[in-house]
């Protein structure tokens, strides 16, 4: 299966989204050492392959998603993909995760969060987290977003990611 046939994450509503910049305008910002501005991590985790799929459909009928059977759940693995977690009370309130595309070239991806539970700092959290693995291991993050989507480019900046 090429790149562009392969099955994505959903990642839900795009709340805040500018409707006079064209959804199809694709930004890429970059994260390094020295411009991160890491947010607390404390609620925040890697999600295990099995152990958490059933968390993982949860948050998706949360979301009114169509939740992952594992097979899909289990290909997003094969296809480079690691979920982190801002976990309350036991349950996903926000996802975020690596997508390696390879040894050399990571990026943060799939960043989705529970209405309930918009702007308290959750997705900052599990951006932050996977923004971190990523620099502890490469010199540089990358995050391809929707020139559009005003929140996701906010938290970025707020980040120190930068186009």
């Amino acid at each position: 299966m090429s790149r562009g046939q392969e099955s994505k994450p959903a990642i839900g509503k795009k709340r805040g989204m500018d409707k006079t910049v064209p959804e199809s305008t694709t930004l890429t910002l970059i994260c390094t050492r020295e411009s991160f501005q890491p947010a607390p991590v404390e609620w925040v985790r890697w999600l295990a392959l099995n152990a958490d799929l059933y968390r993982v459909q949860q948050a998706f009928r949360t979301s009114g998603l169509t939740a992952p059977a594992y097979p899909e759940w289990e290909e997003w693995h094969r296809q480079g993909y690691r979920f982190c977690a801002a976990m309350v009370q036991n349950a996903i309130v926000s996802t975020a995760a690596v997508l390696k595309h390879s040894e050399t070239e990571w990026e943060l991806a799939a960043v989705r969060t529970q209405e309930a539970h918009i702007r308290k700092g959750y997705a900052k959290a599990a951006c932050t987290f996977v923004t971190t693995y990523i620099l502890d291991n490469l010199p540089q993050a990358v995050c391809h977003v929707s020139a559009g989507n005003l929140p996701m480019l906010n938290l970025l900046r707020s980040l120190g990611y930068r186009e």
